[in-house]
């Protein structure tokens, strides 16, 4: 029976209901409505754009043979999707260049180190 009963103080919602059984449970609405938004919500304006359809993504194909990618499709570093046939750079001419790539990460992660020159007596 204590389960039953309601605190009005824990209580999440925006009306209370009062912890008191009656015939009529009598709700007390916490904040007042605003007029000006709900009667923005009920007729929202009519405007030209929402008329029209939306936009269609573009599907996705291999770069190299145009066949139809699902959750397959790989991208390469170039930006382009590819089957998996074509994923791998040798097979799809990548424009992506793997060795200044690597040259710049291997420097940024190794930077120089050169010790401090001492004059000799």
């Amino acid at each position: 029976m204590a389960d039953m009963n309601v605190n009005p103080a824990t209580s999440n919602s925006s009306s209370t209901v009062l912890p008191f059984p009656s015939a009529n449970p009598v709700k007390i609405e916490d904040e007042a409505s605003p007029t000006s938004s709900s009667a923005d919500a009920k007729f929202p304006e009519t405007d030209d754009s929402a008329a029209a359809p939306p936009a269609k993504k573009p599907k996705k194909r291999c770069g190299v043979c145009k066949k139809k990618l699902g959750l397959t499709g790989f991208e390469c570093r170039c930006g382009l999707l590819f089957c998996g046939v074509h994923r791998y750079s040798d097979k799809h001419d990548c424009s992506f260049d793997y060795k200044e790539n690597g040259r710049a990460e291997l420097s940024k992660l190794n930077p120089v180190c050169a010790g401090e020159k001492i004059n000799k007596l």
